[in-house]
């Protein structure tokens, strides 16, 4: 099961197909190929057989990240607190309000949202520095409008 983009709640009971007002925003998928043993950075699901019908997507890339190369995420950030803002993002947790604020600002909860920034180190194992937040761990990492992995 997905959930229609930009849908705000998450529901994990099977019951949820018998319910007409949030069936509807619920998409019956498969993962492609059915394989648990595989080792993949992007997995492919086949929605084929729901109502849902996507009018946009993002293409796949196979380019291999290099140093100063610049990347940008696209996630919807979760439901986080100021705790788990201060645990996570190396803060001071004596720091203001404000600077919770901000991170609300870049960072909206729920909300789709597109980062830049810099890749750091290529190769097998790239890092770039861009700002995430929990909920965004799986997001596409994009390269000239393809997707080359994922966050």
């Amino acid at each position: 099961m997905a959930q229609v983009p930009g849908s705000r709640t998450g529901v994990l009971d099977d019951g949820i197909l018998d319910d007409a007002n949030l069936s509807e925003q619920m998409i019956l998928c498969r993962v492609v190929p059915d394989d648990s043993i595989s080792l993949v950075d992007i997995t492919i699901l086949d929605c084929s057989e729901s109502n849902f019908r996507a009018t946009e997507w993002l293409e796949l890339d196979r380019t291999v990240l290099t140093k100063a190369m610049t990347v940008d995420l696209i996630g919807y950030p979760g439901d986080y607190t100021l705790t788990y803002a201060r645990k996570t993002q190396g803060l001071d947790p004596r720091f203001e309000k404000s600077k919770y604020r901000d991170i609300e600002d870049l960072l909206p909860r729920y909300e789709l949202t597109v980062t830049h920034g810099t890749v750091t180190r290529g190769g097998g194992m790239p890092s770039y520095r861009v700002s995430t937040i929990g909920g965004m761990s799986g997001s596409p990492i994009i390269v000239n409008g393809k997707v080359v992995g994922i966050a």
